[in-house]
């Protein structure tokens, strides 16, 4: 449980940093592949925010709008690996060994 927490403290981290690149994206002078991992990582906060706030408040995200699109960035993509994790070690266990019993 406790890998999980620092996997979640580290996504969150990494999600509040790069939330700010929500609204314009991020800096021109970044290089073509981290600009788009960067729009790619925040697509599932991002996502939530428009879909919840997007109508009600008319406008790009406040403070509280880019805190709430970090925490669920975050909770979304430590869902996503526990659940690969999980397929990862369960096809491990189904497969056969290269070469072996």
């Amino acid at each position: 449980m406790k890998r999980w927490l620092v996997i979640w403290l580290v996504l969150l981290g990494i999600s509040a940093i790069l939330a700010r690149y929500f609204d314009l994206g991020a800096p021109a002078d970044w290089p073509g592949p981290a600009r788009l991992a960067t729009a790619m990582f925040l697509v599932p906060g991002g996502v939530t925010w428009l879909g919840l706030f997007w109508h009600p408040f008319g406008a790009g995200p406040t403070r509280i709008g880019l805190a709430f699109m970090a925490l669920v960035n975050s909770v979304i993509w430590s869902i996503a690996a526990y659940i690969l994790l999980k397929v990862v070690s369960w096809l491990r266990r189904r497969l056969p060994t290269p070469g072996g019993a």
